[in-house]
Parts: C-alpha cells; structure tokens; sequence
C-alpha cells in the first residue's frame, strides 16, 4: 500500500466515523426531545389536577362554611 492510498483510507475512514458521530447525536437529541416533551405533558398534567384538587377542595371548604 502506498503512502497515498494509505491517507485516502484514512481520510475515508475519518469521514465515516464524522457521519456516525453526527447519527449518533442526531438520535441522542431526538430521544432527548421525546423525553423532555414526556416530562412536560407529565408535569402539565399533574399540575392541572392539583388545581382541579385545590379548587374542589376550596368549593367544599366554601360549602361547609355556608352551612
């Protein structure tokens, strides 16, 4: 093998390793996003419920106090 084609290979192999690295973060960012947006939604949900709880326990205090 020459020195040549022993660079070309190289480089080769440099440019393949680029293009897996870049797949790689591209699919670490996108497992990332799904999770962030799992967690949003999550937390969005937890807290509207504590509001519809805390608002439905404010009507009953409401209630019981009317009484």
């Amino acid at each position: 093998m020459t020195k040549d084609k022993f660079i070309a290979s190289g480089v080769q192999l440099q440019e393949k390793f680029r293009e897996l690295a870049r797949e790689e973060s591209i699919r670490n960012i996108r497992f990332i996003t799904k999770w962030r947006i799992l967690v949003v939604i999550s937390l969005h949900v937890v807290v509207r419920l504590g509001a519809v709880v805390t608002g439905y326990l404010s009507d009953i205090e409401k209630a019981s106090i009317a009484v």
